[in-house]
């Protein structure tokens, strides 16, 4: 909710406070080295000693309740302590901005979930920092080899946003050295949190994250009053549904529906909305909610890439207005968090950590029941994968892209895994960088914010401490979050191995649309500036119809990231 905007200043650039004003900002720190200003609608805290602010929501953690005044000597401590310090004993959705005499210059620090953005522009004489890109410059350029890269990679978040000098302080890092080169650091890091060779039993992982997630839903929906939950009949919209629920907290459901029965979960949100006593909101996901003239995230530097969104967004907007809804939580990131893998990583992990043959042998059969491969297909696969670095290989699909030898991989100190690391637990860190993409809302930027809580470090280090056999226990998926909610929520829930999804209402988008598409993709900024290879998007328009999975999806991609180029050209 762009309620809830800020702007850091640095080394004072000529006319800051006339900056803060001019956005209709209220200032709350102003040092000789930094200026700030917050809309009312954000919540912050000045740091002990007057050396700086955090901005937006910040918690203690439960069994580690210490106040920031007696954590530190906050005079003499030094950036890295102080981080620490505070990422071990406080949590939230915050950005940390400190000016501190015992540091070479200003900091700045966005918390591991990353809930609130950090897009930064270096200028001659300072920086501006805030999470309103709007707010930092009047005139932005296409960077469209950033474009192409996001692409390929199908969403990976690079320090580089897609608008040219726009950067993104990404989860878990501090910003330092403002006044020269800014250079971003880690000082949060998900390895410190994974798991040591024990194999804890099942009730201890199941109660691990159930308390988790309860803890943080609660904690996080505890200052609002009307939410609006986005249920898709799954098992993570339906475990913060549950949490909810615990919590004893009010709330509306909203689930979308597609004309075709693969893409109509009603029946399962039902059996969780009834079971948890909860009013569900059933809306048709019509072709014609979608405006391919516009993109998804307009506020965004980086488009969102989903026309799914724009849908969804109108559907939820008069529903938000009816029961006056102050945020919108969703169940993003679950596949993620809860380690939801198909592969034969665990029967390695397991084989690594030396149990015993009996307990690797119920882990392979696990995945062959998972997957529904035979032995000799789990033995190959076994096989493959041990002749591969343990490091999680972050894959690029570059069809219908164009120049693609100048796409450039993803780096991230997230990637870079510690000696002797099991490949499920490299796989795990991985894919929390594809979270990354879910937290950044698509939704009106003007509406109730939304909430991700599965993402929240709480969720996310307690979830990284599980070894990653025990998520595939049964022969399911998510097994230790299905085990956590397994008597809060209905057996169907529980135990369902396959959800629908709504591939068919791409396919209605490709048929409706596909002469627009054609027209503003062959004739627009992506062809101009090379991104895509016009001839084979062209031969995969005149066989929409038979376009079926990524290809699809890919072409439906490129359409909404025109029209993200369009519209930022347009302000110029």
């Amino acid at each position: 909710m762009m309620a809830q905007r800020y702007l850091v200043v640095s080394d004072r650039l000529p006319g800051a406070e006339g900056r803060i004003a001019e956005a209709g900002l209220r200032p709350v720190y102003a040092s000789e080295r930094l200026a700030i200003g917050i809309e009312s609608g954000l919540p912050f805290r000045l740091l002990p000693g007057g050396v700086g602010v955090i901005l937006g929501a910040f918690f203690p953690r439960k069994g580690r309740e210490r106040t920031l005044e007696s954590l530190l000597n906050w005079k003499a401590t030094g950036p890295a302590e102080m981080l620490e310090a505070i990422s071990t004993h406080f949590w939230g959705s915050y950005v940390l901005v400190c000016d501190s005499a015992n540091a070479e210059g200003p900091l700045v620090a966005r918390d591991p979930s990353g809930a609130l953005s950090a897009y930064y522009k270096a200028e001659p004489n300072g920086l501006r920092i805030s999470n309103d890109v709007r707010l930092l410059g009047d005139c932005f350029t296409i960077a469209s080899d950033r474009v192409r890269d996001l692409i390929a990679s199908d969403g990976y978040y690079a320090e580089e946003t897609c608008l040219a000098g726009i950067f993104d302080l990404r989860p878990g890092m501090v910003l330092t050295e403002l006044a020269s080169q800014p250079v971003e650091r880690p000082f949060w890091s998900p390895w410190d949190y994974c798991p040591d060779s024990r194999d804890h039993g099942e009730a201890y992982v199941g109660s691990t994250v159930r308390e988790a997630v309860c803890d943080t839903v609660a904690t996080l929906c505890g200052t609002y009053e009307r939410p609006l939950v986005f249920m898709s009949g799954g098992l993570d919209s339906s475990v913060v549904l549950a949490a909810l629920h615990a919590a004893d907290r009010a709330a509306h459901c909203l689930t979308t529906y597609t004309a075709d029965l693969s893409g109509d979960e009603r029946g399962f949100a039902r059996i969780v909305a009834d079971a948890l006593d909860y009013p569900l909101a059933e809306r048709f996901l019509d072709p014609s909610l979608v405006d391919f003239t516009t993109c998804v995230a307009p506020h965004l530097p980086r488009p969102k890439r989903r026309p799914l969104f724009q849908a969804m967004g109108k559907l939820a907007a008069p529903i938000v207005k009816e029961i006056d809804a102050d945020i919108l939580v969703n169940g993003s990131g679950g596949d993620q968090v809860f380690c939801s893998s198909q592969s034969m990583n665990a029967v390695i992990d397991s084989l690594k950590a030396r149990r015993s043959l009996l307990a690797t042998m119920a882990t392979f059969e696990n995945i062959c029941e998972l997957t529904g491969c035979s032995v000799g297909e789990g033995i190959k696969g076994i096989w493959r994968r041990v002749r591969r670095s343990a490091r999680h290989a972050w894959g690029i699909n570059t069809d219908l892209l164009a120049q693609t030898e100048e796409i450039r991989l993803p780096r991230h100190s997230w990637l870079d895994c510690p000696r002797g690391t099991p490949p499920g637990k490299a796989f795990h860190v991985g894919m929390l960088l594809r979270v990354q993409e879910s937290i950044e809302s698509p939704f009106d930027a003007d509406g109730p914010p939304m909430l991700n809580p599965l993402i929240a470090q709480p969720v996310v280090e307690a979830c990284l401490g599980i070894p990653s056999w025990a998520w595939v226990r049964g022969g399911r998926n998510r097994a230790v979050a299905r085990e956590a909610f397994s008597s809060a929520l209905p057996p169907a829930i529980v135990n369902r191995k396959a959800k629908s999804g709504p591939t068919s209402f791409s396919s209605q988008l490709l048929s409706k649309y596909r002469s627009q598409m054609r027209e503003m993709l062959l004739g627009g900024i992506l062809a101009e500036q090379q991104v895509i290879d016009v001839k084979a998007v062209s031969q995969a328009l005149d066989n929409v119809m038979q376009q079926r999975g990524p290809r699809s999806l890919r072409l439906l991609q490129l359409a909404d990231t025109e029209a993200w180029c369009r519209h930022w050209s347009s302000l110029r």
